[in-house]
């Protein structure tokens, strides 16, 4: 077991060992807090699937101009649907 200080503002800091071992805790996550008796026990809150995948290729996207690109796509549809008859 490892004793950690409780600051003014009653914030802990979990140490590495623990958080190395903690599974479903990452920075920037959420934990839930709940009073046994006289312990305090921090676990983990599972985050949401769409939560996790916000943002994720956001990187693809930079540089682009939606408009533009959505109008590329356009005529590109129309001269597939030109060269099939449609």
């Amino acid at each position: 077991m490892t004793e950690v200080n409780v600051s003014p503002k009653w914030q802990v800091v979990i140490p590495r060992e623990v958080r190395r071992k903690a599974k479903g805790l990452r920075r920037g996550g959420r934990v839930e807090v709940r009073l046994e008796g006289e312990r305090i026990i921090i676990t983990p809150v599972a985050e949401s699937v769409a939560r996790s995948l916000y943002g994720l290729g956001h990187h693809i996207w930079e540089g682009t101009e939606p408009v533009k690109y959505q109008k590329k796509l356009r005529m590109e549809w129309k001269g597939r649907e030109k060269s099939i008859g449609l």
